[in-house]
């Protein structure tokens, strides 16, 4: 890969923010990424969703996503893209669900008339049959719906320590003791005061972004009280492994295609635990789709949630299985 893209960050791109959605008064936006030394002629698409549990984090927030990402789409000459979404809990999942779809729309209807318009002379046009998702964590649980539901248009997708079981014992319980440190119990709301934190955020309207010192304790507090998976239990076919476990969406559907499917996944994750990446892996090979997914499960350097965060395009870990995701994806 060019040497002169090995390198990009977020800020040495050009970023324009549109409104893809609109819920009453209250606009919900999406950042298009241009990165720097874009050729002329047809780009694929990224689209890029941001961590956070579903309850924090923003579209413009980097360090809920992927630090290598801009080198990736500058390598491949792409544009990204990376929406906000309502946030739990003051949004339900479904309704979560149903940003994901509208700005799938949004894609198909706007976002090619609003590059022609950012480009000069019109030299530059995405390209709607080259699609590839990136998702880490919360941004997983986005990838690996979109993948589900629109197999067909998207090539390949990147779901890293992806939330693709949100009823695992982890989410609906809480982990293990052993997992919180003193300090962490601590520091952590619980009981009547998280119940009432989380009351208050779920009366406080439309939210779609959440990056304060507050709302990230309150992500942490939900999550690791067993809060978050209270969510997905008035509709199990909103978590991403009992859509491919249901008979509705795997049966007669012999030749559906998963093709370039990557999962990446931390040995050592006490966010995300590997257990449902595991089980997805496993759910999605067993059913009688046409699927190429591989998982790489990392034990042999630190793999706690986040390790992937001092990856370059020079990891060899990376750079091996996004050549395997180009020839899907280009």
């Amino acid at each position: 890969m060019a040497t002169s893209t090995s390198n990009v960050s977020w800020a040495d791109c050009q970023i324009t923010t549109e409104t893809f959605k609109q819920v009453g008064p209250h606009p919900i936006k999406v950042d298009i990424v241009f990165p720097p030394g874009l050729k002329e002629g047809k780009h694929p698409l990224i689209i890029a969703y941001h961590g956070g549990y579903l309850i924090a984090g923003a579209r413009n927030f980097y360090f809920m996503m992927a630090s290598w990402l801009p080198s990736y789409a500058a390598s491949t000459n792409a544009i990204l893209i990376s929406p906000d979404h309502r946030l739990l809990p003051s949004a339900s999942v479904a309704e979560i669900l149903s940003d994901l779809e509208d700005l799938w729309l949004w894609v198909h209807s706007s976002l090619p008339s609003i590059i022609a318009s950012h480009t000069p002379l019109s030299k530059h046009s995405i390209d709607l049959n080259h699609i590839l998702l990136e998702g880490n964590s919360a941004g997983g649980f986005h990838a690996a719906h979109l993948a589900l539901t629109h197999h067909a248009q998207i090539r390949a997708a990147i779901l890293v320590y992806p939330m693709v079981d949100c009823l695992m014992d982890h989410f609906t319980i809480g982990p293990p003791e052993s997992q919180l440190s003193e300090d962490e119990d601590r520091t952590l709301w619980k009981g009547d005061v998280l119940d009432r934190k989380i009351e208050q955020a779920r009366t406080a309207g439309c939210v779609t972004t959440r990056v304060d010192a507050e709302g990230r304790l309150l992500t942490r507090s939900m999550a690791k009280r067993g809060k978050l998976g209270t969510f997905f239990k008035s509709d199990p076919r909103t978590n991403p492994l009992t859509r491919v476990l249901d008979p509705l969406e795997t049966d007669g559907l012999p030749t559906k295609v998963v093709s370039g499917r990557w999962i990446l996944q931390g040995k050592d994750d006490t966010g995300v635990p590997p257990e449902g990446s595991i089980a997805f892996e496993k759910a999605v090979l067993q059913n009688s789709w046409s699927t190429e997914l591989i998982l790489d499960v990392i034990h042999d350097e630190p793999s706690e949630h986040g390790f992937d965060r001092t990856w370059t395009m020079a990891d060899e870990k990376l750079t091996k299985r996004l050549d395997w995701i180009n020839q899907a994806w280009l």
